[in-house]
């Protein structure tokens, strides 16, 4: 197997962690927070700490993997998708320091409605996104 497709079975496999993750968060995690009345803070803090330690290393996995599989790709085509890929990946990147890392912040200070909503909001941003880089990557596989 060459250096291409290792690169993008590892990267499918992270981004496809993240996909579920994100779908789980989006759907059940994050609109439970409204449910969490006593100890809030303490809560949001430790999912930040514990979030970080899960979501972190995948995300990176899926950075270095995604410029592998633009500098190796073995075909046009490829190419083209490894390079959507990496752009709907950085616009993720975007999307959590802009939005998801400052409302996290926010929430760790105190629970807000407004807050929480625009936590939800956003985050479908990031959700679609991943979703739709699952999609792109086993496309990418189809056609290796």
């Amino acid at each position: 197997m060459d250096k291409f497709a290792i690169s993008l079975l590892v990267h499918t496999a992270a981004t496809w962690m993240m996909v579920g993750i994100m779908w789980f968060v989006q759907t059940i995690h994050y609109p439970l927070y409204r449910k969490i009345h006593d100890g809030f803070v303490s809560y949001e803090r430790c999912h930040l700490r514990r979030a970080a330690w899960l979501m972190g290393p995948v995300m990176i996995v899926e950075v270095v993997t995604a410029l592998f599989l633009i500098g190796l790709s073995p075909s046009a085509l490829l190419t083209k998708f490894a390079t959507v890929n990496f752009v709907l990946l950085v616009l993720i990147w975007i999307s959590t320091c802009l939005f998801q890392v400052q409302q996290h912040q926010m929430l760790s200070i105190r629970f807000s409605k407004k807050i929480h909503h625009n936590l939800l909001t956003t985050n479908w941003v990031r959700t679609i996104l991943w979703t739709t880089r699952g999609v792109l990557v086993l496309l990418m596989l189809f056609y290796l």
